[in-house]
């Protein structure tokens, strides 16, 4: 047996005590009981006792006092072996814990303490089925081959509860804390397929399931035609204009060398005519620059005495007459492309796009989402029926896997109850004798009840003050049966105990203490006050 001899922690300020393997700590409320708890707690387990404390570690540095630099809580051991927790840091990030359970031998132990806490016991025997018959279950529940447990299920689900308990060999033991996991997993499953089964008729509810009927998918494909037609004829205008900027300033660029020209000689001549003439006076140009003359006859106007000079501006100037007829007729040429443009233009202008639907673009986009919105709707409403259909398979599925896992259960249970009201019953005194309740009728229960002398057997929910006490210290040490541990202790919290109450818990520890095969190795009982004397193996600590 290995019990804490002394704690020395800083949780909620400095403090050291002697303990005993049995304990009574006694003080007035606000007098530092339960500091005494929580350290024994923090260095035997490394986690804290106070519910609200025990899910991050830069929470219990609360406990911490405000001068101190880290939170410390050190258990000196009988057999010379020492438990200590310590935690620095204040946030998420800088939270650093430490917890080492050193046996006597110096070696550390693999499996540190575990603390039975009063509150916890009562908590299973205030009429918490469930609680009770997982607690029970865990400690003597008899494990089952998966041969076995698969042989209940039918074909049909035997694979799929193979994969629930990770497709075991057939002569695996299953425990039935694990059987109790996969129950607990197959509610939240089935809590989140009910939902989403319940979102999918809301769904359904506001959506259309009526397909898009022929003459619908005929309008539809009309409208999408219709708008296309509109878009098509719109680029086809757009290009024509751009055409038509282009013509107009080739026009302005023609008028204008036009107006520059006005001198040419242009009238009653003919263009070949005009042709002729320059590639003569060329001729004779090139001639006379060849020979070095500088007059000659002109072969055109037949004039006896011609310069050089006169040669060129006359050549110049028959050359910008054929530039006058050649810009003439480009501007001709463009000018009826020019009326022939507008005249495509003006016929897209008098020709609607939409035909029957009328010439609003926006009318005919609404028509057509409308119609694809219905067939969108359409579309999910077939989706949303194909997983409903899922879901209510796999509810059913999963319902009728369950219900064959809690059959197995019951039968552990039943199994469970005669060692379980054994364990209890050889802590309680003679006369006083628990049995297990686990029918209500039609409905599977699980109670405790205690037939005690000079009272009808009454169920747990019932007890009164001295009951509870002597259950809580009996039931503590049936449970507290779950696996080994190095130190295992029962914290009986702060109540308010009166002299028949504290006599009987009194006597229900030292009857504990004679059990031959105990499990509990110390207990730690914490009152606001003690009117009884304590036997001579009891270590009393006064708080003021």
């Amino acid at each position: 047996m290995v019990y804490v001899e002394s704690i020395e922690a800083n949780v909620k300020g400095q403090f050291s005590y002697d303990l005993g393997p049995k304990t009574l700590v006694v003080g007035d409320n606000r007098s530092g009981k339960t500091r005494i708890t929580e350290a024994l707690s923090l260095a035997l387990t490394g986690v804290a006792r106070t519910p609200y404390l025990t899910k991050y570690d830069y929470e219990v540095i609360a406990l911490k006092p405000l001068s101190a630099k880290k939170l410390f809580a050190q258990a000196s051991l009988s057999d010379d072996g020492l438990a200590r927790y310590e935690l620095s840091g204040s946030t998420a990030g800088t939270a650093k814990k430490k917890h080492t359970v050193i046996s006597g031998e110096g070696t550390p132990v693999p499996q540190p303490a575990a603390v039975v806490v009063s509150d916890l016991v009562q908590t299973l025997m205030r009429g918490d089925s469930k609680k009770l018959s997982h607690a029970i279950l865990r400690t003597y529940g008899q494990p089952i081959l998966a041969e076995i447990l698969l042989a209940d299920c039918p074909p049909q689900l035997r694979e799929q509860c193979k994969n629930l308990f990770d497709r075991p060999d057939t002569d695996d033991a299953i425990d039935a804390t694990k059987i109790i996991e996969v129950i607990e997993s197959l509610d939240k499953t089935l809590y989140a397929l009910r939902r989403e089964a319940k979102g999918i008729e809301t769904a359904l509810n506001h959506l259309t399931d009526d397909p898009l009927t022929d003459d619908e998918i005929t309008q539809l494909g009309l409208l999408n035609a219709a708008l296309a037609g509109k878009d098509l004829q719109q680029r086809v205008k757009d290009q024509l204009l751009k055409q038509k900027s282009r013509l107009e300033a080739e026009i302005e660029r023609i008028r204008g060398e036009i107006a520059l020209l006005d001198d040419a000689p242009t009238a009653a001549i003919n263009v070949q005519l005009l042709n002729n003439v320059h590639v003569v006076l060329g001729n004779l140009e090139r001639l006379m620059r060849e020979k070095g003359a500088e007059r000659c006859a002109c072969p055109v106007c037949l004039s006896p005495d011609v310069t050089l000079t006169q040669f060129e501006v006359t050549r110049e100037r028959v050359h910008d007459g054929l530039n006058y007829y050649q810009d003439v007729r480009d501007l001709t040429h463009i000018e009826r492309q020019l009326l022939q443009l507008q005249e495509e233009l003006d016929r897209l202008e008098r020709t609607p796009a939409l035909g029957e639907f009328g010439d609003d673009p926006e009318r005919i986009q609404g028509l057509i989402a409308a119609l694809e919105q219905k067939r969108a709707d359409t579309n999910r409403a077939v989706e949303l029926r194909f997983r409903q259909q899922q879901c209510s398979a796999n509810i059913e599925e999963y319902v009728a896997i369950q219900k064959i896992l809690r059959s197995i259960i019951r039968r552990m249970l039943r199994s469970a109850v005669r060692p379980f009201c054994e364990a209890v019953n050889e802590v309680l005194p003679s006369g006083f004798k628990v049995d297990l309740i686990l029918k209500a009728g039609r409905r599977d229960v699980c109670h405790l009840a205690l037939d005690a002398p000079s009272a009808v057997p009454h169920l747990s929910g019932s007890l009164s003050g001295a009951e509870i006490a002597l259950l809580t210290v009996a039931v503590a040490h049936a449970l507290a049966r779950v696996a080994w541990s190095y130190v295992r202790m029962l914290i009986i919290d702060d109540v308010w105990i009166d002299a028949n109450i504290m006599r009987t818990l009194v006597e229900a520890v030292d009857r504990l203490f004679t059990v031959t095969d105990r499990v509990i190795d110390q207990v730690v009982v914490c009152a606001v006050k003690a009117e009884v004397p304590l036997p001579d193996d009891w270590k009393k600590i006064a708080l003021s």
